[in-house]
């Protein structure tokens, strides 16, 4: 098995841990446990397609997406650079990608509290128990930072030689150290001040940049080859000492280029010695007050922000009343809002599809870009065109999202729907789809609205609002075309990522309606005519496709 070559690798520098004054043997056991459960945890990379491959080490499979973002390592060793600029470039997005990492992937680990009320009650000391924590975490960054980098390693010790592969593996040891160090001592200062909800909401922010980050990266590859003409030298400044991706470049420019000057040798020295004493400090200070902080991620929020929140409160009552005057109806838009404002699994999987759907429409605006005119001259041009219509790549984006209401963590609860005294489920099925649409689909097209406005003109606000009626209609026939069911009632790993068929359905449904829409796009009475026949047509497919019965939930 893999793990017993990674202990019996760890057997050879377990003398290290015994001075340390760990229990390496019982350390030994404990890491075995680990990095057999680990075999159950999905990385985030992989959040969306953990569909029937329970039985399958995921860690595994996540890494070949790991090998597909080291071709911009590999880019920035092969560039015709100083060695000590390219090797700073990639250092630093190295370090970025793996601080990213660590806190989307190994925060459930390094903030574990579980465990540890669990094994500290058994007769293990604290340090062997701390020892085990980070050297899981320290086992799987080296495994995640070595994919990542095996591309750029092969190019450069092809192109530097065999001393350059010695440097490299050596400093991701150090990197992936340093890492973990920083991300407990920031988690530490977080803690010191917030409560565990604080640090809870910050670690799923950083899951949902990371995801963002995994799938722009794949527009922003193929145009990564400009890197290569970076031809600047760093000037080293009093400031450059703070840069740790400097510090690890410093190696390759004293031991491969053979400068010995003093400001490179510091920073060669800072490379090796800061992670290797902020892993000393962390052990020693860091890691026992970090540890007693832990106990309050049990702890809820505070009334700190009562006042504001009750504002909040008011004002969303509010526009639910100016939505719908039915009590019941009301109550439940109220019950969607605070369920999707909590369930933090479901941010993860709605929020990147949301950020890309605000994104995507304006990456295809530099077909309109001419190099040879200026920023300014280049948008002009844009505001006199029909780029505008890149909007309908949201309306398709998003049209797959309501689906995901009826999935939740905390499905086992609804249970809780056939005790109201509510005869069909109908009335909390639109509820949802109302608050859904407030919450998610307005807000989003309201961004990319306004930044349209600023840069078409008001000349596009008809159009705004029947892409707006069309992403609705395209959301409901997606609902349609898929399982329905009532909100929250179905556990994620029953979520099917690829439905070809409700795609296919909505991608041809939206392609005519805008095919439509782009045929009338200058006749301003036809618009008007075609966006009033929308929204007639939305209204029938609202009370049509969400009308349903207590049946579905036999489903």
């Amino acid at each position: 098995m893999e793990e017993n070559r990674v202990l019996k690798a760890l057997d050879k520098i377990g003398f290290l841990f015994e001075k340390l004054g760990i229990n390496y043997k019982l350390m030994r056991t404990i890491l075995k446990m680990k990095l057999t459960l680990d075999k159950r945890r999905v990385p985030t990379v992989l959040s969306n397609n953990m569909k029937n491959k329970k039985d399958k080490n995921m860690f595994y499979s996540s890494l070949l997406v790991y090998i597909f973002l080291g071709i911009i390592m590999m880019f920035m060793v092969i560039m015709d650079t100083s060695l000590f600029v390219k090797m700073s470039l990639c250092t630093g997005i190295n370090m970025f990608f793996l601080m990213m990492i660590m806190i989307s992937d190994f925060s459930s680990v390094l903030l574990n509290v579980k465990d540890k009320n669990i094994m500290m009650t058994k007769p293990i000391d604290y340090k062997t128990y701390n020892g085990a924590k980070i050297t899981h975490i320290l086992i799987y960054l080296f495994y995640i930072s070595f994919s990542m980098n095996i591309l750029a390693m092969i190019a450069g010790t092809i192109k530097h030689g065999v001393l350059f592969l010695l440097i490299y593996i050596i400093e991701l040891i150090l990197i992936c150290a340093f890492t973990i160090f920083i991300t407990s001592f920031v988690y530490s200062l977080i803690l010191k001040f917030y409560n565990g909800e604080k640090l809870k909401d910050i670690i799923n922010g950083f899951q949902i940049i990371f995801t963002i980050i995994i799938a722009v990266g794949y527009q922003i590859l193929g145009r990564s080859m400009t890197f290569i003409n970076i031809k600047s030298d760093i000037n080293i400044e009093w400031w450059s000492y703070l840069i740790p991706s400097v510090w690890f470049a410093a190696p390759y420019e004293v031991i491969l280029e053979g400068n010995i000057d003093k400001i490179y040798m510091a920073l060669c020295f800072s490379a090796f010695i800061i992670p290797i004493v902020c892993i000393y400090v962390h052990f020693k200070l860091i890691a026992p007050k970090f540890e007693r902080n832990l106990l309050k991620l049990n702890q809820g929020g505070n009334n700190k922000n009562s006042h504001k929140k009750h504002e909040k409160a008011i004002i969303k009552n509010s526009l639910y009343k100016i939505i719908s005057n039915n009590n019941i109806s009301n109550t439940f838009i109220r019950f969607t809002s605070n369920i999707l404002s909590s369930e933090r699994e479901l941010k993860l999987k709605l929020y990147p599809s949301l950020a890309l759907s605000s994104i995507f429409p304006f990456l295809y605006f530099q077909i309109a870009i001419d190099s040879s005119t200026t920023f300014r001259e280049s948008l002009v041009k844009i505001g006199k065109s029909d780029i505008y219509f890149s909007g309908y790549l949201s309306v398709l984006i998003m049209s797959s999202l309501f689906i995901m209401i009826i999935y939740s963590a905390k499905y086992k609860g609804a249970w809780i729907y056939k005790t109201l005294p509510i005869d069909n489920p109908s009335i909390v099925i639109k509820s949802a789809y109302k608050s859904f649409v407030i919450k998610y689909y307005f807000k989003v097209f309201l961004l990319i609205s306004i930044i349209f406005l600023w840069i078409f003109g008001n000349r596009i606000i008809i159009d705004l609002i029947i892409m707006f009626v069309n992403l609705l209609i395209g959301s409901l026939i997606y609902f349609e075309s898929t399982e329905k069911n009532i909100p929250f009632s179905k556990s994620f790993s029953d979520f099917e990522q690829n439905n070809i068929v409700a795609f296919i359905t909505v991608f041809a449904v939206i392609a005519i309606l805008a095919f439509v829409h782009y045929i009338i796009r200058n006749m301003i009475v036809i618009k008007m005519a075609y966006c009033g026949i929308l929204i007639i047509l939305l209204t029938i497919l609202y009370n049509k496709i969400l009308n349903m019965d207590w049946s579905i939930t036999d489903n």
